[in-house]
C-alpha cells in the first residue's frame, strides 16, 4: 500500500519558497515513497500512470541550497547546478550504484573537473586537494584535473571513482537526485547556508551557456584526458541502465520514446514542444519538464527549433533506498 499522496498544487506551493536542504530532501523522499507502486513498474492502471506523469511534470524542479551553490533537481536523477566560482562538490566517491554524467554549460574563471582512480588520488590528488591554494592549483594540477570548456562532457561510469566539479553551471544525469557519496576531502565543511529570497530562474540557468549538443566528449586516459566519440552525438552518459543525452529538433521533428521499465524525464532547454503521453497533450517551454513513468510511451514534437535534455533511470534505481 502506498502512502497518502499530497495534492500536487499543495506541494508546489509549499516548495515555492526557498527551504533548507534537508527539508526539501525529506519532502522528496515522501513523494517517492507515495508513488512507489508506479515507480516499481508493477502498476497497470492507466489512470494511475497518467496521474504520476501529471504530478511530477507539474512539480518540476526541486531547489536544494548548499554552501557552494544550488542544485536544481528533478526527483529521478537529472539536475542543474549553479556552482560558486572556485567552489563545488567535495572530492568524493560513490559506493552505492550512483553513476553520473556531467555536461558543462558555462565554466567560470576557476572551474575544475577532476576524475581519478583511488590509487591516483592517494598518490597525488589528495595532497593537492588538501594543501594547495586556488592560485597554486592553477599552476600545477594532477593528471585527473581539467579546466573545462562550455559543452564538455565527462562521466563517472563505475563506483569507486574519485571526482569533483567546481565553479560552473552544469547538467548532471545521474542514478538518483540525492548525494549518496563518501567524501574523501570535503572543502565545504561549514554551516553558513544562506537561503535566497527567491528561487533562481531555470530557463536562465539552461540558457547560461551551451544550449545545443555537447561539443567535446572526454574520458580519462593514463596520461590525463582524451577525446572520444560516443555512439550518439548528444550522449552524456549511457551505462545500459542510466541514460542521459541531448536532442536538437527542427520545427515539426519528433522524439519518440517507447514504453519501458524506466522513468523518463525530458527538460526543454530552449524552444517549445508538444508532449504526448497516453491521453494527455501538453505544450512545454524552456525550463519546463515532462516526466513519464514505467509503462507509458512519450512523443515530443518541436513547434520551433528546440533542444531537449533527456534522462532515463530504470525501476530498480528509481526505487532504490539511497543513503542520504
Amino acid at each position: 500500500m502506498t502512502r497518502r499522496r499530497a495534492p500536487v498544487e499543495d506541494v508546489v506551493e509549499h516548495l515555492s519558497r526557498p527551504r533548507p536542504y534537508r527539508e526539501v530532501e525529506d519532502a522528496e523522499a515522501e513523494l517517492l515513497a507515495s508513488w512507489r507502486d508506479v515507480l516499481s513498474g508493477q502498476c497497470g492502471d492507466l489512470d494511475e500512470l497518467e496521474a504520476f506523469s501529471h504530478f511530477f511534470s507539474r512539480l518540476g524542479f526541486l531547489f536544494k541550497y548548499k554552501v557552494y551553490g544550488v542544485k536544481v533537481a528533478l526527483p529521478f536523477g537529472y539536475s542543474l547546478f549553479d556552482l560558486v566560482d572556485g567552489e563545488g562538490f567535495s572530492f568524493q566517491v560513490h559506493e552505492e550504484p550512483k553513476l553520473e554524467g556531467f555536461h558543462v554549460l558555462a565554466p567560470r574563471s576557476r572551474s575544475l573537473l577532476y576524475v581519478a582512480d583511488r590509487a591516483e588520488w592517494e598518490a597525488e590528488g589528495r595532497a593537492w586537494a588538501t594543501t594547495a591554494s586556488w592560485e597554486r592549483r592553477g599552476e600545477r594540477v594532477p593528471r585527473g584535473a581539467l579546466v573545462p570548456m562550455a559543452g564538455d562532457v565527462a562521466a563517472v561510469r563505475e563506483t569507486g571513482v574519485v571526482h569533483t566539479v567546481l565553479g560552473c553551471v552544469l547538467e548532471e544525469y545521474a542514478s538518483c537526485s540525492v548525494d549518496s557519496v563518501v567524501r574523501l576531502h570535503d572543502q565545504n565543511v561549514r554551516t553558513d547556508v544562506r537561503l535566497p529570497s527567491a528561487h533562481p530562474s531555470v530557463p536562465r540557468l539552461l540558457a547560461a551557456g551551451s544550449t545545443g549538443l555537447p561539443r567535446r566528449h572526454l574520458v580519462r586516459s593514463t596520461s590525463g584526458w582524451a577525446r572520444t566519440t560516443p555512439a550518439h552525438p548528444g550522449e552524456v552518459i549511457d551505462t545500459g541502465h542510466v541514460r542521459g543525452w541531448r536532442e536538437v529538433l527542427a520545427p515539426g521533428a519528433t522524439l519518440c520514446l517507447p514504453a519501458g521499465q524506466h522513468v523518463t524525464s525530458v527538460v526543454v532547454v530552449r524552444g517549445r514542444a508538444c508532449a504526448s503521453v497516453s491521453r494527455s497533450l501538453t505544450t512545454r517551454r524552456a525550463g519546463e519538464v515532462v516526466v513519464v513513468p514505467p509503462g507509458l510511451a512519450l512523443t515530443v514534437e518541436a513547434e520551433i527549433p528546440t533542444t531537449l535534455s533527456v534522462h532515463q533511470v530504470p525501476t530498480h534505481l528509481a526505487t532504490y533506498a539511497w543513503g542520504r
